[in-house]
């Protein structure tokens, strides 16, 4: 910022800068959530054409990462297992079979399905229905259960405890299955992994080519650190 001699202009030009800078920020903010959608939108037809096509088997390839993730989950040392894959190869039928099988082993109730969104949790809801996996898949907000604030003196966004939804994620979870990871904020990966009782596992899955959440700019810790 440039410094002026007047300090009348010293100020004015301070708060026309100011004003122009927040300006450039909600376009910049308003464009890279715009972007977010139409990703979002693109994964949801991916899902849709996964789902109408699906494989009649698993593949060896898809056989082999199904059979490495029940080894992870039945571990005490494996808390986090990745399923990374570009749209289009496979993902969400091999999800729904380790979904299936998690359910057949553990049980319905100890495995969670969770979304970044309520527009991405109904279409991954949506999609393992149709390959005959039932589960409800809720946001990660609603299995933490925090809500998303914004401090009125800062300006800030935060998350904190929602009165009206306790949090989905007890003790008798053995694994959740979270979808759409690319969109997943730090600050919740964060909030996710510090909820996890010691014998839980999270199985994120998602592409690391898919534009990363609005407020970060970049792919959360789920993701290698090549990927980042």
């Amino acid at each position: 910022m440039k410094r002026f001699k007047s300090k009348g202009s010293a100020l004015g030009g301070a708060r026309s800068s100011s004003t122009a800078e927040l300006r450039q920020h909600q376009h910049d903010a308003t464009l890279l959530e715009h972007i977010q959608q139409q990703t979002l939108q693109e994964a949801a037809d991916a899902f849709t054409r996964e789902a109408t096509q699906p494989p009649v088997t698993l593949t060896e390839a898809q056989q082999s990462i199904l059979d490495q993730v029940m080894v992870d989950v039945a571990s005490t040392d494996v808390h986090t297992v990745g399923i990374w894959g570009f749209a289009g190869v496979g993902k969400t039928f091999l999800t729904a079979k380790i979904t299936q099988l998690l359910q057949e082993t553990y049980g319905p109730d100890a495995v969670r399905m969770c979304g970044t969104t309520h527009k991405a949790s109904r279409q991954v809801e949506r999609a393992m229905a149709s390959h005959g996996v039932v589960t409800e898949v809720a946001t990660v907000h609603r299995l933490l259960g925090v809500r998303q604030v914004r401090d009125e003196d800062s300006g800030e966004e935060y998350f904190a405890p929602d009165k009206n939804n306790p949090p989905a994620l007890d003790a008798g979870v053995q694994v959740v299955i979270c979808d759409e990871t690319s969109m997943l904020e730090q600050r919740l990966y964060e909030l996710l992994m510090d909820a996890l009782c010691p014998r839980q596992t999270v199985i994120f899955v998602g592409d690391s080519e898919q534009i990363p959440p609005v407020s970060d700019g970049r792919l959360c810790g789920a993701f290698p650190e090549e990927c980042r």
